[in-house]
């Protein structure tokens, strides 16, 4: 071995589960390389399959592609432990989300060097606002060869070419980046020195860091718009946010303000020069607080990948205001409070300003708002965001974050003067939730959502659960004193509101074995709504409702009774040419099983709940050739949707409550717009779930209508997902639980479709 010659392992495994103490591993797979001047060399390759004790699941299986042959003729792992020990043991071990492998092999017993490199860590740092982190997605992405996903040695191999793409990527930015990268990780104690250090690899990624001025397009046709009256513009049930922003910037030359959805909409209509984005000052980025952060004498290994990643996003980045697009799911958002905050400025010279509904009802009040012919684009999401901001709700998991954001006990990272308050305050917060959680179980007689009111209101454990509440508030409020939060006085008050006596409040405790959860809403919402629409008296809607039953429905929750309808934009359904079959409940018996097969591929079929999953997934990963994505028990909902398109044969299933949840929630403004299937199957039509104490107030106030409207909606939002030009065919079945909707349903598509 030459002197400058450094050994690195890259490493996977597959095994029967998640907890090394009690799964067991089922394949290695690894390679392993050196890097000596300034090359990659690979030496040697280990791929084998170890016999378990115990039977393994079918799901396991099928996720892996291991054969029940091959467990069966496999060795014991045991009897590998000395050469695996002896080939691995001084080395530095790279993989992707590592940790996880790491933890197998110590509980089999194999011992380490401490050295370890996470490509994880790496795309993070690299592409910092890619949608999705995983393997497989990310090897589809970039183009990297990756033959046989969950097989260990076929991952092993995938994470060494994503190692080298990576590498390739910090090549590609200007030497006072690559210095300033190399000096933080050398800060923290990472030992990417030696691997940064390869050059004879090439970026997928560009070789230029982009740096992108958008330029604003003018509107100059000015037409009936400039009216500026208060009206409710129709659209296409199917038409996106996008287009109908579009529409309206081409339809008036005054000063415009375009509120959307989502940020997603906004941050695409930024990029193309439709509009400049505005969002709230703790989504900005503050240069100063990012030069104090990174000037600190001691960088904890969390803090240098977040100053790594946020650089690369600064120099590679369109824009260098809004920290929304970063992608912070794995790690990263503790520090966000530590480097945001930059106000907004008084007035914007740009013509056309475009911000999300949430951003909105926060910035209401902003001067620099403030003289514009407001659009309000999504009549029935806005209603949905004003209930959201009109209630509260305190988290276990919220509080918990938040805590370990100001300092993590577990990494060290953080505040280290805030280091007691925090640490006492995580205990206080555990043996509070873990009280509330464990009263409410009795009270409920089990996990779900306890309604307070009535005799629960009277219990004795309520009683008590009010005293420990009251306790604990009091120790938030002492706590920050020092932490000096405006989060946790936020959560101190708001837990006092919903142990009062509040008329017209809609309060129950969400409880399941990891959630604990405090809501409190409002059941009437127009008295906050017109707060926020009084600063704008001249604002109109853009309503995708299809019906005049739904759209009085949201106009008449938000108390828009001043508004008119007008037929004004004439966006089309996006060009999509799609047919649908309606089946009805009384049809339904008559729809032989082999004909609800999907007819092309990529297909998604959207069913009633986990069950009917696991049902389906029996069924269909029988036939051949066909890639089922199904959704688990266990949850992974956003890599199951941005993982779709990465096998051509693709079969989604998934329930209607998770694929509307991804649909309503996907913020972050990178990743998949529309998922791309030729088939879509609706097994129901969805409707609100009556589990949820304030779907049940509504639905007694409103009766069929809310329903009707609610479901409707939630239906077009769910198809919205899907929709695009590959979409030829949509198959709908109205179960018979359900003939209460069928003939309004049927009559509304008939009328969208024909």
């Amino acid at each position: 071995m030459k002197s400058d010659e450094k050994f690195y392992c890259c490493l996977d495994l597959e095994t029967s589960g998640f907890d090394p103490l009690t799964e067991e591993i089922l394949e290695i797979g690894f390679v392993i390389f050196s890097v000596q001047d300034g090359k990659i060399l690979v030496k040697d390759k280990f791929s084998k399959v170890f016999k378990p004790a115990k039977p393994v699941s079918s799901r396991v299986l099928q996720l892996t592609g291991i054969k029940q042959t091959e467990l069966d003729k496999g060795e014991v792992l045991a009897d590998y432990l000395p050469q695996l020990q002896k080939k691995l043991g001084a080395l530095a071990i790279v993989g992707h989300n590592v940790i996880f492998d790491i933890r197998f092999l110590q509980a089999a017993g194999l011992k380490f060097s401490g050295q370890v490199i996470d490509t994880l860590d790496l795309a993070q740092i690299f592409l910092p606002t890619h949608h999705s982190y995983n393997l497989e997605n990310l090897a589809h992405t970039l183009k990297l060869k990756h033959a046989h996903a969950h097989r260990a040695l076929s991952d092993a191999q995938a994470t060494l070419a994503l190692l080298r793409s990576l590498v390739g990527s910090f090549h590609a930015l200007p030497a006072v980046a690559q210095e300033q990268l190399l000096a933080w990780a050398s800060k923290a104690g990472l030992i990417y020195g030696k691997l940064f250090k390869v050059k004879h690899v090439r970026s997928r990624l560009g070789r230029k860091p982009v740096a992108l001025k958008v330029k604003l397009r003018s509107g100059a046709r000015a037409g009936r718009f400039d009216q500026a009256q208060r009206e409710t513009l129709l659209a296409h049930p199917l038409a996106d946010s996008r287009r109908a922003a579009e529409f309206l910037v081409k339809a008036t030359s005054r000063p415009l303000l375009l509120v959307l959805p989502q940020r997603k909409d906004v941050f695409w209509l930024w990029q193309n020069g439709f509009g400049r984005g505005v969002f709230a000052a703790r989504h900005r980025l503050n240069n100063q607080k990012f030069q104090a952060l990174a000037a600190q004498p001691q960088l904890s290994e969390a803090a240098a990948k977040f100053l790594m990643k946020l650089a690369v996003w600064q120099g590679t980045n369109w824009q260098q205001d809004c920290l929304l697009d970063l992608n912070l799911s794995f790690a990263g958002g503790q520090f966000l409070p530590a480097v945001s905050g930059q106000p907004l400025p008084e007035q914007f010279t740009e013509r056309v300003l475009c911000c999300d509904h949430e951003s909105f009802i926060e910035l209401h009040d902003e001067p620099c708002l403030a003289g514009r012919q407001t659009v309000i684009i999504g009549l029935e999401q806005f209603e949905q965001s004003m209930t959201a901001y009109s209630g509260h709700r305190v988290s276990w998991g919220f509080l918990t974050r938040l805590l370990k954001s100001i300092y993590d006990p577990q990494t060290g990272s953080g505040q280290e003067a805030v280091k007691a308050a925090v640490e006492k305050l995580l205990a206080d917060c555990d043996l509070f939730f873990g009280l509330a959680k464990g009263l409410g179980y009795k009270l409920n007689g089990g996990f779900g959502n306890l309604k307070i009111a009535g005799a629960v209101v009277n219990s004795q454990s309520y009683v008590r659960l009010a005293q420990a509440a009251g306790n604990f508030v009091s120790k938030l409020s002492n706590a920050n004193q020092v932490l000096n939060s405006h989060e946790l006085e936020a959560a101190g008050r708001q837990l006092e509101e919903f142990f009062s006596d509040q008329p017209g409040q809609v309060k129950w405790i969400e409880l399941s074995e990891w959630r604990c959860v405090f809501h409190n809403r409002p059941l009437e919402i127009r008295a906050e709504a017109a707060k926020i629409l009084d600063s704008f008296p001249k604002a109109s809607f853009v309503s995708f409702s299809p019906d005049q039953a739904v759209r009085d429905y949201f106009e008449g929750r938000l108390g828009l009774f001043g508004y008119r309808d007008v037929k004004f934009l004439k966006l089309g359904n996006g060009g999509v040419r799609a047919k649908f079959n309606f089946y009805g409940a009384a049809a339904e018996h008559k729809i032989p099983a082999k004909q609800r097969r999907p007819q092309a591929l990529p297909a998604a079929i959207i069913v009633s709940g986990q069950k009917e999953v696991a049902e389906l997934q029996g069924l269909y990963a029988g036939l051949g050739k066909i890639f089922v994505s199904a959704q688990s028990k266990h949850g992974g909902g956003n890599k199951l949707f941005l993982n779709f398109g990465v096998h051509k044969n693709n079969l989604l299933l998934v329930s209607s409550a998770l694929a509307l949840k991804f649909a309503v929630n996907r913020q972050n403004v990178s990743g998949p717009w529309n998922l791309p299937v030729a088939f879509l199957q609706f097994n129901e039509f969805p409707l609100p779930p009556l589990d949820d104490p304030y779907n049940q107030a509504l639905l007694e106030q409103y009766g069929h209508a809310m329903q009707q409207a609610i479901g409707l909606m939630d239906f077009f939002v769910i198809l919205r997902l899907f929709w695009a030009k590959k979409l030829k065919t949509i198959r709908i079945f109205v179960p018979k639980k359900q003939i209460a909707h069928e003939k309004s349903l049927a009559k509304i598509l008939h009328a969208w479709f024909k």
